[in-house]
């Protein structure tokens, strides 16, 4: 198995799994905080931001399970709308635990530095399982439909499933890190406006959403590894 990048072995993964979780619970508590003094529509619009932390978008979907302990099949909140502005909930089948053995399992596997695949998912989906954006990608790692097609999932709803997601986007990110010869920042702008604009633009695009994508993954990684022992 080829490990990632900067991978620790398990125990530097665990470390950066706990401090993912503080670093998501502590961006909600701020994001309730400023939302409370001045309410933001464009988070009601806007999957990624209101699916709250790691863990308590995770607890929201345990709490919509059966009390007998039956598991009940993933769900979609829908209203309305077109299906291009169709929202979907966390997996009811997906608990804290779960998604963290899927981490456990899939961050190892592939050449992707594991602080860097959690930073990614942090901004992306704010690991809710069933993000779905405006323009329409879909899960932990909100990849396009037609993205994931090329990678294998063929049937859109199931990258509303974490471990399908995950092998996805990694697969998906570590292609592009070895496109770019492990230029992250590249990769990064590819996974965010596509490889044909870091090629047109030879370099990362003048795109604001994209630079400034660029540096919420840099400054989430970088809060990750605060207080890391130095190898």
């Amino acid at each position: 198995m080829i490990g990632p990048v900067g991978y620790t072995g398990f125990s530097g993964l665990e470390r950066v799994l706990k401090k993912m979780m503080e670093i998501s619970e502590r961006f909600e508590s701020i994001q309730q905080h400023v939302s409370e003094m001045q309410p933001d529509p464009a988070i009601e619009k806007n999957p990624r931001q209101d699916a709250g932390s790691f863990r308590s978008a995770l607890n929201r979907a345990q709490e919509r399970q059966p009390t007998d302990g039956k598991k009940t099949e993933s769900l979609a909140e829908t209203d309305s709308a077109p299906d291009a502005r169709r929202r979907a909930v966390p997996s009811a089948t997906t608990t804290e635990k779960e998604l963290m053995d899927v981490l456990r399992q899939e961050l190892p596997k592939y050449n992707v530095p594991p602080d860097l695949a959690l930073s990614v998912m942090q901004v992306e989906s704010n690991f809710n399982p069933g993000a779905r954006s405006p323009k329409g990608a879909l899960g932990l790692m909100q990849l396009m439909p037609h993205t994931a097609a090329s990678l294998g999932v063929e049937d859109e709803n199931d990258l509303f499933e974490p471990q399908v997601n995950l092998q996805a986007g990694l697969t998906h990110l570590s292609n592009l890190l070895s496109k770019y010869n492990g230029n992250e920042q590249l990769a990064l702008a590819a996974y965010n406006a596509g490889a044909g604009a870091v090629t047109r633009y030879g370099g990362v695009p003048p795109f604001a959403e994209t630079q400034e994508y660029i540096r919420k993954v840099f400054d989430i990684r970088r809060r990750l590894n605060e207080g890391a022992p130095q190898s």
